[in-house]
């Protein structure tokens, strides 16, 4: 087993959180592009299942910069609630 003291697994623990909002936010930034995208090009003709996914991908985008920055500010109150 690796002798890693308290402070780097803290690290490492961070850079995790990080690394896994961000691909919170790029899944978040697919659930609006697509959308909106097929919108574009026709494939959809409904606004609702547009709208409804562009939501969901804004959610998600402003949940995961949250959880960034409860990440980087060592925030736990903002990382509770995002985690929940």
């Amino acid at each position: 087993m690796v002798n890693m003291n308290t402070s780097q697994w803290f690290c490492f623990y961070k850079l995790g959180l990080i690394l896994l909002n961000i691909v919170y936010m790029i899944v978040g930034l697919t659930l609006v592009v697509i959308p909106a995208g097929a919108k574009l090009s026709a494939v959809f003709t409904s606004w609702p299942i547009v709208g409804g996914a562009i939501a969901c991908g804004v959610f998600m985008i402003l949940m995961a910069l949250a959880g960034i920055y409860g990440a980087v500010k060592h925030h736990q109150i903002i990382l509770f609630f995002v985690s929940n």
